[in-house]
Parts: structure tokens; C-alpha cells; sequence
């Protein structure tokens, strides 16, 4: 008897196979939306089962918040929180999804919350720093940071948020040691590195290359730590160096039209190399046809090689753009 229902059962999943793979794809895919409305059906039937469960409430939040409904999110996490109001997780979630959509001053009220909860809570901390810094308080800045250092000094981004603070106070010397103490406490801390080159080539010191280094040797492929390493030597006259980088940027992104504008200026004003110049302003023209510097370094160089009609035509277009701008109105007094 059981080896004949043993059989029956493998001719049953036989059939539901075969049927199966009749059916076209499209009708086996597994709906995403299907499934998610399933999820939400599993929390609300947890919740009708114990509805003086907090987490549920939370976990219905997220599936909101997931679903870019902020204001079911938020209700749903108010729930959690009038069963225990003294759960700092519940604010955290609720102040990190106003943070999340711009919200500042929701958030800032809610992460305040928290902190009368736990003073000391770093998170909570570290995310005040961050609106302070974005509001310009820069004396809560250290307030809140130095809150957190004194719960656990060898974190990063206390110090990278510190010298974001000085740096825009103009303290070019404490702004450097805490984005140096940050790569200290965390050597791929990719943001501290970068910040030090862009804080060594504004005070034109060559060891700015180094820190762009550093930032590339944790992401080869940051377009961020690229450009500005391309820039870097670009500045300091290294041409071949300052294309290799730019060349870098078009193969993570086709589309970045700057790395071709600064290609073709490598290529007009470094190398005189005029007709790779026009080569890589028309890319750029292609992808942006209203950068008018564009048009304006094309024109110089179609005049560099005595195609006057065509730098004519890039100079009078880059006046369409920008009526006041001096260097094409003199390119035209050159052409005309």
C-alpha cells in the first residue's frame, strides 16, 4: 500500500511539472507586488493575534517606509511607541526616517527626544552633529561630536564631521588633524582622504595627490576621488597623467560629461593637440548642448586651426547662451 501511494504521489508531481512548464513564463513569474501585499497581510494578522505588540507595529513601519509611505511609517511607529514609550529604538526609526527624507526639522525634534531618553545615546549624537552642521551651529557641532568621543574616541566619523566644521570656520590646521585623526582610527575612511586633498590643493601642495591616492586605493572606481585627482594633476601640468584619469571616470560612467570637458582642455590648452580637443567638446556638447564654455573652447580651438567659419558659428552660439560672456565676444572681434 505504500509503495503504491509512493507512486501515485511522483506521478502527481509528474503531471504538476509538465503543466507547469506549459504555462507561458510570463504567467510562473512570481509577482513582487503580490508578495509584499502578502507580507503586509502576515504582519496584520500577528497584530490581530497580539495586538499589544510593539515590534509588529515597527515591522508594519518599515514595510511602509520601504514602500515610500512616510506617513503610514510614522503612524504605524507612533503605535509601537504609545505601547512603550521608553524604547529609544522606536524614536531612532522614527527620526531616522524624517533625516532620510529631508525632514530636519522632524528629525531633529525626535532625535532630541531620544537624547532626553539616553544622553548619551551615539547615534542619536552623531545625527544632530550632522543637522547642526547643516544648519551652521557649528559650536553644537563639537558639542554633539565630542559627546560621542567621550563614549568611544577611536571612531571615524566623529572626527571627519569635526573638520567639515572647522573647515567651513576656515581652520585649515585643526580641520586637517581631525580628518588625519579620522583615517588614523579607520585607514579607509574614504571621505577623510578625500577631504585632505581637496584641503592640500586649495593651499597648491602637491601631497594633496597622495590623500587622492589613498582615497583610490579604497575604490578604484570613486568618480568623486578621480576627478579630483585627475584636476589635481591636470593643475600641476601633468597631461598624460590628468587624461589617464579622466579616460578612468568614462569607463565607470560614459555619461560624465565633465571628465570630456577637461580631456579636451587637457588636449587645447596643455597639449595643443586642437583637433583631439574638438573630438571630446563635441561629446560634451552632445550630452550637454547648452554648456556654453563648450561651445566657447571648441570655437578657440576650430580658430587655432584657422577653421574660421566653424569658430564662428561656436562663438555666436556660445553668445546665444551667455550673452555677457567676455572671452567669446573677443573670440568674434577675432573672427569677424
Amino acid at each position: 500500500m505504500k509503495k503504491f501511494l509512493f507512486f501515485l504521489f511522483m506521478a502527481l508531481v509528474v503531471v504538476s511539472c509538465t503543466e507547469t512548464a506549459d504555462k507561458d513564463a510570463e504567467s510562473v513569474v512570481e509577482d513582487p507586488t503580490a508578495k509584499l501585499m502578502d507580507s503586509l497581510g502576515w504582519i496584520n494578522t500577528q497584530i490581530i493575534a497580539s495586538p499589544n505588540d510593539p515590534e509588529l507595529y515597527i515591522a508594519k513601519a518599515r514595510y511602509f517606509l520601504d514602500n515610500n509611505n512616510l506617513q503610514s511609517a510614522m503612524q504605524e511607529a507612533d503605535r509601537a511607541i504609545g505601547i512603550d514609550s521608553s524604547n529609544v529604538n522606536y524614536f531612532l526609526f522614527k527620526a531616522d526616517a524624517y533625516y532620510e527624507a529631508s525632514d530636519l526639522l522632524a528629525a531633529k525634534s525626535t532625535y532630541l527626544t531620544v537624547l532626553k531618553i539616553e544622553e548619551n545615546n551615539i547615534h542619536a549624537n552623531m545625527k544632530m552633529g550632522w543637522i547642526s552642521l547643516i544648519s551652521g551651529l557649528h559650536d553644537d557641532v563639537f558639542v554633539y561630536t565630542n559627546t560621542v568621543l567621550k563614549q568611544n574616541q577611536y571612531l571615524s566619523e566623529p572626527y571627519y564631521l569635526k573638520g567639515l566644521a572647522y573647515k567651513e570656520l576656515g581652520s585649515f590646521k585643526l580641520a586637517v588633524s581631525n580628518f588625519r585623526t579620522s583615517t588614523e582610527q579607520d585607514n579607509d575612511y574614504i571621505e577623510s582622504w578625500l577631504q585632505l586633498g581637496y584641503m592640500y590643493d586649495a593651499a597648491e601642495d602637491t601631497l594633496a595627490g597622495a590623500f587622492y591616492e589613498n582615497a583610490l586605493r579604497i575604490d578604484s572606481n570613486n568618480i568623486d576621488a578621480l576627478y579630483a585627482f585627475g584636476s589635481h594633476l591636470q593643475k600641476w601640468g601633468l597631461a598624460e597623467a590628468a587624461i589617464a584619469e579622466y579616460q578612468h571616470i568614462i569607463r565607470v560612467n560614459d555619461n560624465y560629461h565633465d571628465a570630456y570637458f577637461n580631456i579636451g582642455f587637457v588636449y587645447l590648452e596643455l597639449l595643443n593637440e586642437n583637433d583631439s580637443a574638438i573630438k571630446y567638446y563635441d561629446k560634451v556638447l552632445a550630452l550637454n548642448p547648452y554648456n556654453f564654455k563648450g561651445y566657447y573652447n571648441r570655437g578657440l580651438a576650430f580658430e587655432r586651426m584657422d577653421l574660421i567659419p566653424q569658430a564662428r558659428i561656436d562663438y555666436e552660439k556660445t553668445l546665444e547662451l551667455k550673452p555677457d560672456y567676455t572671452p567669446a565676444a573677443k573670440g568674434m572681434s577675432r573672427v569677424n
